[in-house]
């Protein structure tokens, strides 16, 4: 694994690390912000999703070989096994 991230990569890294500062930043916290972590969770793992892996994968370079996606897991095309 390289360390050559694709800037939509950094930008969620750098949007979870804002959202979660400001939650907990006043040492409360109440079930509506839980609700937009949630949420912000939910819409980078569908963005992610939906982002070719053609363009992620390595900074531009080709997919994985036996990868569908790329998540915050990619989850293998032959099951949860991986033949090392």
């Amino acid at each position: 694994m390289t360390l050559l991230f694709h800037p939509f990569e950094i930008a969620a890294i750098g949007l979870s690390v804002l959202a979660t500062a400001i939650v907990v930043l006043d040492g409360e916290s109440n079930w509506v912000e839980g609700l937009q972590l949630l949420a912000l969770y939910a819409i980078l793992g569908l963005a992610f999703y939906f982002l070719p892996a053609d363009i992620v994968a390595g900074a531009g370079g080709p997919a994985p070989p036996g990868f569908t996606c790329l998540l915050p897991f990619a989850i293998p095309r032959r099951g949860w096994r991986r033949s090392w």
